[in-house]
């Protein structure tokens, strides 16, 4: 890989980085207008599968207001044996191997064919899905815990701009 793209790399999967969510981190409600110097979730949706599927996706805004990057190392919860993190990679999708980085200052916001989180191996029964949280991990050791909002395939995920109130809309 050229020295540029290995620079370049993590910018533009940061600003690439576009979804909707409904839920706040552990400290409860975000402010969106004033979220101050910390790592929350401001949303965070499950989407059951629609009629055509068997899939689970579930998609988070994670808003980075400290100075240094934060690296998403995983997410668990206590309803699906395996949670993986997705994205789109020129019309196919992948696994993100390693860590997500969220720098500074910035928003990770997860959409439908963009980044996302693909649950598997249903553990609970269907209706008790949002029931416990999802446990996002971070590379330095800390997590979050946030209680997702259960929507169903054909509903509107929140559309989310940082610092602007929220608007249904996929």
């Amino acid at each position: 890989m050229k020295p540029f793209l290995k620079l370049a790399l993590p910018f533009a999967l940061a600003s690439n980085l576009y979804a909707s969510v409904d839920a706040a981190g552990s400290t409860g409600s975000a402010d969106h207008e004033t979220p101050g110097e910390v790592l929350v979730v401001e949303h965070a949706e499950i989407v059951l599968p629609g009629p055509d599927s068997d899939r689970y996706e579930a998609y988070l805004t994670i808003w980075n207001g400290t100075q240094v990057s934060a690296s998403l190392r995983g997410v668990t919860t206590g309803e699906f044996g395996s949670v993986e993190i997705y994205r789109n990679n020129l019309g196919r999708d992948e696994t993100v191997q390693g860590v997500l980085a969220i720098p500074g200052h910035s928003e990770l916001k997860m959409r439908p064919g963009g980044v996302r989180l693909v649950l598997s191996r249903l553990l609970v029964l269907p209706e008790q899905i949002g029931d416990r949280p999802l446990m996002l991990e971070f590379d330095d050791g800390s997590s979050i815990a946030v209680r997702p909002r259960v929507v169903e395939a054909s509903a509107e995920l929140t559309d989310h701009h940082h610092g602007d109130r929220d608007l249904p809309g996929r």
